[in-house]
């Protein structure tokens, strides 16, 4: 099943607006808490907790998702901006990332963003 992983998103009713459209499609739903920051993507879609309080490392909105395929992800996303309730920085979890911590997953995306702000502004 696609598994739709969200951080930060304090907005209740964008949050409401996503896990509704995510369950209407058939997605799971996991909403990360601050202190899970630090814990693996693949580990955080086994429901692993955090042993520990870890301290906040991001607060930006995130979003994460898994086993989705392009039309999954089209549809969702396409949604979200139907509904008025985009998330900046998301994305598909790979081989790679599986293996990041979702701090590190952030800090590439914000870097992947910032790049490509900067890119859009020069033209």
């Amino acid at each position: 099943m696609a598994t739709l992983l969200l951080f930060n998103i304090h907005d209740e009713e964008k949050r409401t607006a996503i896990r509704l459209l995510s369950l209407r499609l058939g997605y799971s739903v996991q909403d990360v808490l601050p202190e899970q920051q630090n814990t693996k993507i693949s580990e955080l879609l086994s429901g692993a907790k955090p042993a520990g309080q870890n301290p906040i490392s991001f607060t930006d909105e995130m979003m994460v998702m898994s086993g989705f395929s392009s039309q999954d992800m089209h549809t969702l996303l396409d949604g979200m901006r139907n509904n008025g309730c985009p998330v900046r920085l998301k994305c598909i979890v790979t081989e790679t990332n599986k293996s990041w911590t979702a701090v590190r997953l952030y800090k590439e995306l914000a870097a992947e963003d910032q790049a490509m702000r900067k890119r859009t502004s020069k033209k």
